[in-house]
């Protein structure tokens, strides 16, 4: 949203600053003892010279634009104190330093507060393209107004969508001919990403799509708490680990953990481990249960899978069959936080827009775990975790190992 430009806010602001600095004055005055006598006389013409300062940097600094910059009273503070000052040593008047301190405190909050009441106008957005109107829903939603695409007054203008590069040329010069800041969706240069970035290469200007786990410093810090979280949680349930994997040698006779080709970050298959919680012909029986897909999708989910022996119906309600792929993420194949790790067979049904999700290191976590696990369908599975590409921060890697403890305990989801 953007502010309405009344041609009175310079006077308003002007009368502010003056109320201002009334303010400093009687607040000095009544601080006397502790800071020592104020000669409240000689103050005056100080006021008057701090005001016509603050008047000059708020127009110096665009404060009275119609769209002014973020941070422009801070600036502005700035600039009035320095020009005080200068101004007091050209003219040799004696300031005291509390005055100038205390205006740019008391005049910084006082015109926020006066532009938070100011009336705000709607921003006007013209949109074009294929997905237009699903971006005007949501625009609209956030508070602006779509106008028409030959109409006067917009203040942007929004690609939604693929367009052809002679539309999109044209759309360019268009936003350029009329002043207005152009809007591109990012499916345009392919999948959506979170991090875009300007590169320069002499005289050639690149943009760079990224996904928001591929910044350095994100990158470590999510290494470091994949690294110390795996070590901690393999030592906490070392002696659990150790009565498993008896229970399940002694259920069958079979092997303790289950070995699966899956597929990582940019779409590299490793061997993931899991606690063995099915019979040990499971895989060669699996054309039996087909038919009893309880999931929309290329993956396959179903309640009362009869291949799941008991203990392995345990371990799975509590997830303790994924322990094993705590090793998986020392290895660096998987994160304690992504996506889950699709099957070959799965990805091969993948359309293009899924693949995005491969951006990312499989986590063991995540927000379709979190959600509701097996009893979502499949669309809203994969757009979960897109959801988690797109806007990951460690904070949210965070917030959802602390959502999977109730979860995992309250056995939600889990077949």
């Amino acid at each position: 949203m953007r502010f309405v430009r009344p041609a009175w806010w310079p006077a308003v602001d002007v009368a502010a600053l003056v109320a201002s600095w009334c303010v400093v004055v009687l607040a000095r005055s009544a601080l006397g003892d502790l800071l020592g006598p104020l000669e409240v006389g000689r103050a005056w013409p100080v006021g008057l010279l701090l005001v016509g300062c603050w008047a000059a940097s708020l127009a110096a600094v665009g404060a009275w634009r119609r769209e002014a910059p973020s941070g422009v009273l801070l600036r502005a503070a700035l600039v009035a104190t320095a020009l005080d000052v200068v101004v007091s040593w050209l003219l040799r008047w004696p300031v005291n330093r509390s005055l100038p301190i205390g205006m740019a405190v008391v005049a910084v909050l006082g015109l926020t507060a006066l532009r938070a009441l100011r009336p705000r106008a709607r921003r006007r957005v013209v949109v074009v393209g294929p997905d237009r109107a699903r971006v005007e829903g949501l625009l609209v939603a956030s508070g602006a107004t779509v106008v028409p695409r030959g109409g006067e007054g917009a203040d942007e203008l929004w690609v939604a969508g693929q367009v052809s590069s002679e539309e999109l040329l044209e759309l360019a010069e268009e936003a350029d001919r009329r002043g207005l800041p152009l809007t591109l969706d990012a499916t345009h240069t392919g999948p959506r990403t979170a991090r875009a970035e300007l590169r320069q290469l002499g005289d050639w200007t690149g943009v760079t799509f990224r996904p928001a786990t591929e910044t350095e410093p994100a990158r470590i810090a999510k290494r470091v708490l994949d690294l110390l979280g795996a070590v901690a949680l393999l030592a906490l349930s070392a002696p659990v680990l150790a009565v498993i994997a008896a229970l399940i040698r002694w259920q069958d006779g079979g092997p303790i953990l289950f070995v699966q080709e899956r597929v990582g970050r940019y779409g590299r298959p490793f061997r993931m481990l899991k606690l063995r919680t099915m019979v040990p012909d499971a895989e060669r029986r699996l054309p039996e249960v087909l038919a009893h897909n309880e999931i929309a999708g290329p993956a396959f989910k179903m309640r009362g899978d009869p291949r799941v022996t008991p203990v392995g119906r345990w371990l799975r309600r509590f997830s303790l069959d994924e322990l094993p792929q705590l090793v998986n993420v020392l290895q660096g194949h998987m994160s304690l936080v992504g996506p889950r790790p699709p099957l070959p067979v799965e990805v091969a049904g993948w359309e293009r827009w899924q693949w995005r999700r491969l951006s990312v290191r499989p986590g063991m976590t995540g927000l379709w775990q979190v959600s509701g696990r097996a009893d979502l369908p499949w669309d809203v599975w994969i757009r979960l975790d897109l959801d988690y590409v797109d806007r990951w921060s460690l904070w949210l890697d965070l917030a959802l190992l602390a959502r999977t403890i109730p979860v995992v305990l309250a056995g939600t989801g889990a077949r």
